[in-house]
């Protein structure tokens, strides 16, 4: 799983998530999973996107349920927001030499990667 939010230089100063990104894309050699379409447009291999607004929305029934409808907080069952659509980014899978077919159930292609057109 990539994820690079919060890295910080040895001066301690926040490092910009499109610099790690170019980094990682261009030195690691495995494919990775991502949580945010943003990930995988900066060049991360694929993500099933997962939406804030969705997220957002869950949060909002579960409170409307407890807080008006008298829903007992203890016995709430859990829930998970609607996934996003599954994506993957066509320049990092070809880097890593991963052909890609109709059978894995690609909803979404992201053409680019942000991070390998960094300092080109």
């Amino acid at each position: 799983m990539a994820q690079y939010a919060g890295l910080k230089d040895t001066q301690g100063n926040a490092v910009p998530d499109i610099a790690v990104a170019t980094w990682y894309v261009r030195n690691i050699k495995i494919p990775e999973a991502a949580g945010f379409k943003h990930r995988v447009v900066q060049g991360m291999l694929c993500a099933a996107d997962d939406s804030g607004f969705n997220q957002g929305h869950e949060a909002a029934v579960i409170a409307n349920d407890i807080l008006m409808k008298g829903a007992d907080p203890a016995n709430y069952p859990p829930r998970a927001p609607k996934r996003g659509p599954l994506m993957v980014n066509r320049q990092r899978a070809k880097l890593l030499g991963i052909t890609l077919t109709d059978a894995m159930g690609v909803e979404e292609y992201i053409d680019e990667a942000l991070a390998l057109q960094e300092g080109d």
